[in-house]
């Protein structure tokens, strides 16, 4: 276990930015949909009505908060609005005006979702509090970290690493959950639901070790054969630990996650536990909505003989 200390650490880079690029326009989805099925990233889940509440009041705005609550303004139309509307509303006072303009600016730029380059899924839109996560060092040293391991040795241009690889995991996790959320309505999946998802697939690899899978499959049975290890511990671990390292809680409660949104993360990355009859395993997400936690079976065509 102190090797496994050592050799992580020792991975950890202080790196603290981003491969993003700022970015107008819509990105490029990563599987086949007709055009009337392609997902659209719903922007009401990057500002919760809570949270927009309390940044009002925060400036002494309260009055202001109210106003938006009658007219039911959300986080989701909140740079739509025009000094014209706010007059509208009631807001008299020009001061006052200016300064919920003022704010709307800066709301609206602290929670719009950056955007990827990535080399697979072309130009990929990255939740804010994504981004909040890959811009700490316990991400950042996935850039170092061979996605096939040692193949690097034998074919030089399988080059990828995991991090790339996570927030393609990322992506195409958020389009899977988004596109099960609009066909099937009825299955009441959530903004937070789908943020969750995302989050999960974007940690689900924090665990590994050096080499990938290399690491987990040979060198811990090699120099530890009684130790039972999996990244996917390791990775909730890191999780963990990367959320109290980088005081990210806080950012967590902005875009309205709770403690059971961060145990649901956590469950998604451990993977599949053993199902009692009588008993549902998971704390994350009620019985009903189980398949979340269930992996897409990959399509086998037939045998043509």
């Amino acid at each position: 276990a102190s090797m496994l200390c050592i050799i992580m650490e020792a991975n950890v880079e202080k790196v603290k930015c981003a491969d993003c690029i700022e970015c107008v326009g819509e990105g490029t989805l990563g599987f086949p949909l007709g055009i009337d099925d392609i997902p659209v990233v719903e922007e009401e889940d990057l500002l919760s009505d809570d949270h927009l509440a309390k940044k009002l009041k925060e400036i002494g705005l309260s009055e202001v908060a109210q106003k938006f609550k009658e007219h039911n303004i959300s986080g989701a139309v909140l740079d739509m609005i025009t000094e014209e509307q706010l007059t509208t509303m009631g807001i008299d006072k020009i001061g006052d005006r200016l300064e919920v303009l003022k704010f709307i600016r800066g709301i609206s730029e602290e929670h719009k979702r950056k955007v990827f380059n990535d080399p697979v899924h072309g130009h990929t839109e990255i939740h804010p509090l994504c981004v909040k996560i890959i811009d700490t060092p316990q991400f950042q040293r996935l850039r170092y970290l061979k996605q096939l391991g040692a193949c690097y040795f034998v074919y030089p241009g399988a080059g990828h690493n995991r991090f790339e690889h996570c927030i393609g995991v990322c992506h195409l996790a958020g389009q899977l959950a988004r596109t099960l959320k609009k066909r099937q309505p009825e299955l009441d999946i959530t903004n937070k639901d789908v943020l969750c998802v995302e989050i999960a697939g974007l940690c689900h690899d924090l665990g590994h070790g050096p080499f990938s899978h290399l690491f987990d499959g040979k060198f811990i049975p090699t120099v530890r054969p009684e130790l039972k290890w999996k990244h996917e511990d390791a990775s909730v671990k890191m999780f963990d630990y990367l959320i109290e390292e980088n005081e990210l809680r806080k950012e967590f409660e902005r875009f309205g996650l709770t403690e059971q949104d961060i145990t649901f993360v956590k469950e998604q990355i451990a993977g599949p536990v053993k199902k009692n009859k009588n008993e549902w395993p998971y704390q994350g997400r009620e019985e009903k909505k189980g398949f979340l936690y269930e992996e897409p079976v990959a399509y086998k065509p037939k045998k043509i003989i």
